[in-house]
């Protein structure tokens, strides 16, 4: 019963533009976008950074998969085990542009992972470079992270 519910909640999920994905999930979250060559230690390190937001924010993963329904049920098993996630919204990919940039509104995602918080109405995105520098820690992603959580007013 289980693995019919989130086989539904794939389908239901996968679209090939963002734009049509309900605004409304996007409201008090934290959006984790993922490009398909994206930095599973960064991940991590976000991961462990959670506490900061868990209490007041949704989760959301935004990543590609080829338009195929086992390889978006692999994927998202695999990401599952690496960070907790309320929602998960497929971008499809034709394998040939499979490397190719994700889009979300006015921005580009080139190297991820990057992050988009939104509460109240109020936005904020952190490109992969604003939080990973060059000789970043946990406890930097975590400032980084935490600034603008506070910035927003999600915390104090």
């Amino acid at each position: 019963m289980k693995l019919l519910f989130l086989i539904l909640g794939f389908q239901a999920l996968f679209t090939s533009d963002l734009k049509e994905v309900e605004q409304s999930i996007f409201e008090n979250t934290l959006i984790i976008i993922l490009n398909s060559a994206y930095c599973g230690d960064c991940l991590d390190i976000i991961e462990k950074s959670s506490y900061l937001w868990k209490e007041k924010l949704n989760t959301i993963i935004i990543t590609k998969s080829i338009k195929k329904e086992k390889s978006a049920q692999a994927l998202a098993f695999e990401l599952k085990k690496k960070v907790k996630y309320d929602e998960i919204v497929f971008v499809e990919s034709l394998p040939r542009n499979f490397l190719s940039n994700i889009k979300f509104r006015d921005s580009e995602i080139s190297n991820s992972p990057s992050i988009i918080i939104r509460f109240q109405e109020k936005e904020v995105l952190l490109m992969f470079d604003d939080i990973f520098t060059k000789n970043y820690t946990s406890k930097s992603v975590s400032e980084a992270i935490k600034m603008k959580l506070m910035e927003l007013d999600v915390i104090k």
